[in-house]
């Protein structure tokens, strides 16, 4: 390990017009070539290895890695080593992270590597959940090589199916199915075994019709009459008060200190600090240094992290971060100060950021979840590509289940106690009233696996016996 980083069915090139994969290649000659490895298996042409790992590190693998990920396609070209090495040291550690890491590698047959999926465990008393690594969609994923990933896919299912036994499970999501080898993973699983459930999650707002020119932007600015006045607002504030927008691409050093500052300074005045369940990105040291991390270590030409912060004059008051890969830009993380909410500083932002996307070839841009009415604005719709789901406990109880929480039923009771955060006594209790089955599913963050697969588990076994 290295030290200094502690720590099938072949589907449609096109999926839901978002992100393009070309043609898979045949089948390749079935070798192996990873002797000595910890686990190895075989499928579709490719050989997949496992390396355990502990403390949230990564064994160095950085260079082949980074050639891996240089045959991906773009909107995988976020998941470098340095990425996932920033986000195991940095956000899962601690609490309910054990530290424990599993790596899948898959190697053609001429032993290249082609495939890479990384997985970090979080425990629930006897229960170990392997989650897919990476803070949230559609920045959760793993590297295929971009005409391998029929193979890599069947190899990765194959591998994951059989890895796991009784008290373990490994959770899928929530991720963005819109990426076609995590369709194709999730098709394989589906297809190899009974034991995978699908959970509820909020669809995803894109502005999949992005102008292609600047003046087509502006028409639509104009047609708009919340637009168009946002706009003449913004250009009064510039005049009046001095405002402006200052956009800073994969900064590094000192400069990237000073914006991450900032972006501390305006989220800590926002509505999201005193929310009570609000979800600050920019508040601890670990917060900061994960991006410290990506962005001065790890320079790529395939993406772009931007910064856009609004200024009235020299005080930040809102910002905006997106990546861009390829032809899509992600909406990561946006706040302003509550004491400026009337001006509407989020769509100056937007509009800034949209009008430089458009020079630069972006077709899509993801709004993230929530509300769809403001988004609809700005061209926003609903696109149900965000999905939720986990690979349960080998055996009959395992099948059972997972046919249990992928039911109709579950879906309609998972409205009631969504609020939920922690199940305790009150979960208990709530549990043995409850009219329909007698079971609930509690939405809690990463406990969204754990609580419902123990309470279901638990009443299967009582049913059987």
């Amino acid at each position: 390990m290295n030290s200094a980083n502690e720590g099938m069915i072949l589907m449609s090139t096109e999926v839901n017009g978002l992100y393009y994969l070309p043609e898979a290649s045949g089948a390749a000659r079935a070798t192996d070539t990873n002797r000595g490895t910890p686990t190895t298996s075989t499928s579709g042409g490719v050989t997949v290895a496992v390396l355990e790992g502990r403390n949230g590190a990564l064994p160095d693998i950085r260079d082949p890695w980074q050639q891996c990920l240089a045959a991906a396609p773009d909107h995988q070209q976020l998941f470098s080593f340095e990425y996932f090495s920033a986000w195991l040291r940095y956000d899962a550690r601690g609490g309910r992270w054990s530290g424990e890491t599993r790596l899948l590698l898959a190697h053609d047959c001429d032993g290249e590597l082609v495939g890479i999926l990384p997985l970090a465990c979080r425990r629930y008393g006897l229960l170990r959940v392997w989650m897919l690594a990476g803070p949230y969609e559609p920045l959760r994923g793993f590297v295929c090589h971009r005409r391998l990933a029929a193979e890599v896919a069947e190899g990765f299912a194959r591998q994951l199916v059989s890895m796991h036994g009784w008290l373990q499970a490994v959770r899928l999501g929530p991720i963005d199915t819109s990426f076609p080898e995590v369709a194709l993973l999730m098709e394989h699983i589906q297809r190899l075994t009974g034991r995978l459930a699908s959970f509820v999650t909020p669809a995803a707002v894109y502005v999949a019709n992005v102008p292609t020119t600047v003046a087509q932007l502006q028409e639509r600015t104009r047609a708009s009459r919340s637009l168009s006045r946002i706009a003449s607002r913004q250009r009064r504030l510039e005049r009046e008060e001095g405002m402006r927008i200052g956009r800073y691409t994969n900064p590094t050093g000192e400069r990237l200190r000073g914006v991450l500052e900032e972006c501390r300074l305006v989220e800590s005045r926002s509505w999201l600090a005193s929310a009570p369940d609000g979800r600050l990105r920019f508040d601890t040291d670990e917060q900061l240094n994960f991006w410290r991390h990506i962005c001065d270590r790890d320079p790529s030409a395939r993406r772009d992290i931007d910064f856009w912060v609004v200024y009235l004059g020299q005080k930040p008051v809102a910002f905006d971060v997106v990546i861009t890969l390829g032809t899509v830009r992600h909406l990561y993380a946006g706040q302003y100060d509550d004491d400026y909410a009337k001006y509407g500083l989020g769509w100056m932002l937007w509009m800034a950021y949209t009008q430089d996307g458009v020079e630069r070839g972006v077709r899509t841009i993801d709004m993230g979840t929530g509300s769809v009415e403001y988004k609809q604005q700005a061209g926003g719709a609903v696109f149900d590509v965000r999905r939720d789901a986990c690979l349960l406990p080998g055996g009959v109880f395992g099948t059972l289940v997972a046919k249990m929480l992928s039911s109709g039923r579950w879906r309609r009771l998972w409205g009631r106690v969504r609020q939920w955060r922690r199940t305790g006594l009150t979960g208990i209790l709530t549990v043995a009233a409850s009219p329909q089955t007698g079971m609930v599913v509690v939405n809690a963050s990463d406990d969204l696996v754990a609580t419902p697969v123990l309470f279901v588990m638990l009443q299967a076994l009582v049913a059987v016996v």
